[in-house]
């Protein structure tokens, strides 16, 4: 009897797990039904007063889930989940050589008028074609608008059309599917999970605010272009944000955090784990209200550890005019001039210390049994990127992260244009390996960095292991050296070793030169992962530590808020 029952439980099972994959496959291949006949029809009837159809179209479409929770004290603020619909598109008009693109008239307007259509949240057909309809038609206008005054501008301002780049490279048409995917957390579980994380602050009645945010993402990217290529490519993100403020006795904010991101959301810490390091962090901030200011201005060696440093990288080398291409457009007006990215005509020159390599390695997706969210296998142009492609090699720049849009120096893609969480795309690194050859263990830096501060004249120096940081619950404002205040400063004592944690200080400069001044670094690796731009999964594997020479430190002469006239009815209890 046992046996036919469970045998008639599977049979049900089954047949219901059919029937979603049956209605699955049927809504992936509604949506690429959809973007297809929308795109096909769009390329040979878009024209307008004898100008030509556009030659090349990119529809993109988003299907997936959002769930974000957050807690404090305890206490669920908000629990809710959303459908993911997004959708972007790319069309271009005149050829691979020309195009509408790379050129700045100042203008912001988008379109020629009429309703802006909603995203349907229903797989549905008619309505995901007129959305795409009502756009491209929008973009078609705007587009051929712009390219004619883009011919004008090259005529007057270029007297040898061979100086003008080509705006567009072609790529062979890639067809890639990945399952597509739907968010499963258990809800239940997950607010108890944040509400016992949050309750943790209930002990430390200084720290004057504290969340704990909880943001699943599971996003199924479809992209279909006129060249053939067809692709729909899954991400997913799980990631924990706990972000707690209070003062110092002085007003000074004080301010820290801990990210946690994973692919699944199974492989975030476990309660326990997590517990006992947002316990740790709690400490460290109370802790901090009664820490000394740094004495006054330093200039010297300062070791990034950890988080810290690859913050470092990541703001330094991999923001603006960093190791990603762009392009300076032509612009309407001769005399106007943009923001060109300066270091790629560094390429072939030393821009850090000779020890110093910087390696994508975009398909491995794990370090030392982390797993590694940047990780991707095709990006947002059909382009599959390099897993060894070495951006610095001993120093010496190599070349550039780079999309379909050639430079003055690169080319080519190597496949970063990355798909969005949120829908449509962005240049963005996946996973960056930043090696230090020749390196030591952290305790042979240590001995070093104290020999080389002794030499100086100095009687201490700094180690900082923790930036304030951007992520999906917070923002920092970057301080004159582009880089956010410390939050984890440590003075240390040469003469002791001991170690001091300290507040109140700014990295008052940090230019790229000091790349090049690097006193040592670890053998030893950590990962660290994050969302660039709030949307980007990246990952980064640095050394555990590296000692920069010549770093400036100062104090934080910014205005402090008053302390509250209340004391907080935690500590009142």
């Amino acid at each position: 009897m046992k046996t036919l029952k469970f045998l008639f439980i599977t049979v049900i099972y089954s047949t219901i797990n059919y029937a979603l994959f049956a209605h699955a496959n049927k809504s992936e291949d509604l949506i690429f039904k959809a973007l297809s006949d929308e795109m096909n029809r769009n390329l040979t009837n878009l024209t307008l007063n004898n100008n030509k159809p556009p030659f090349f179209i990119a529809n993109y479409y988003n299907d997936g889930q959002v769930y974000f929770a957050n807690a404090s004290l305890g206490a669920i603020i908000q629990s809710k989940e959303n459908p993911l619909k997004n959708a972007s598109f790319r069309l271009l008009v005149g050829n691979y050589k020309l195009t509408d693109e790379n050129f700045q008239d100042g203008s912001r307007n988008f379109g020629s008028g009429g309703p802006r259509l909603a995203i349907p949240y229903d797989a549905d057909y008619l309505a995901i074609r007129r959305f795409f309809w009502s756009m491209l038609d929008k973009l078609y206008k705007l587009s051929i608008e712009k390219y004619n005054q883009k011919l004008t501008a090259i005529k007057q301002q270029i007297a040898d059309n061979n100086k003008v780049l080509d705006d567009y490279t072609q790529a062979k048409p890639m067809v890639f599917l990945e399952d597509a995917t739907v968010l499963k957390a258990d809800k239940v579980f997950w607010e108890r999970y944040i509400k016992e994380i949050s309750s943790i602050f209930k002990k430390y009645p200084k720290i004057q605010s504290s969340t704990v945010n909880l943001l699943f993402v599971n996003s199924n990217c479809y992209l279909i272009n006129s060249e053939g290529s067809k692709i729909r490519n899954n991400l997913s993100i799980a990631g924990i944000a706990v972000n707690a403020s209070t003062q110092a006795d002085d007003g000074e904010i004080l301010n820290d955090h801990i990210l946690k991101f994973a692919k699944l959301n199974s492989q975030l810490p476990t309660l326990e784990a997590l517990a006992k390091e947002v316990t740790k962090m709690a400490e460290d901030l109370n802790n901090r209200c009664t820490a000394s200011v740094i004495k006054e201005a330093y200039q010297g060696t300062v070791v990034f550890e950890a988080d810290a440093l690859a913050e470092l990288f990541n703001i330094k080398l991999f923001g603006n005019n960093g190791l990603i291409s762009s392009r300076e457009p032509i612009y309407a007006l001769a005399s106007a001039k943009g923001m060109s990215n300066k270091i790629q005509n560094k390429i072939g020159k030393r821009i850090c210390n000779e020890n110093i390599s910087i390696i994508t390695e975009s398909k491995t997706n794990s370090f030392e049994n982390t797993t590694l969210i940047g990780a991707f296998n095709i990006d947002a142009e059909g382009v599959q990127p390099s897993n060894d492609l070495k951006l610095v090699d001993k120093g010496i720049l190599n070349t550039l992260l780079s999309d379909r849009v050639p430079s003055s120096k690169i080319n080519e893609s190597n496949g970063h244009l990355r798909f969005n969480l949120m829908g449509g795309y962005t240049k963005s690194p996946g996973v960056i390996n930043i090696k230090f050859s020749n390196g030591e263990n952290y305790g042979a830096l240590i001995k070093n960095v104290t020999l080389e501060t002794k030499k100086n004249g100095l009687k201490y120096y700094y180690i900082i292991r923790k930036l304030e940081t951007s992520n999906f619950a917070k923002f920092f404002q970057p301080g004159s050296s582009g880089l956010p205040k410390p939050v984890g400063i440590y003075e240390v004592s040469i003469k002791t070793g001991e170690e001091k944690m300290v507040r109140c200080a700014n990295i008052s400069d940090f230019p790229m030169l000091s790349f090049k001044y690097v006193l040592g670094g670890t053998d030893e690796q950590i990962p660290y992962n994050f969302l660039s731009n709030q949307q980007i999964p990246v990952s980064f594997i640095v050394p555990k530590a590296i000692a920069f020479n010549d770093i400036s430190i100062e104090i934080d002469n910014s205005p402090k808020a008053k302390l509250p006239i209340v004391s907080s009815p935690i500590a009142a209890k």
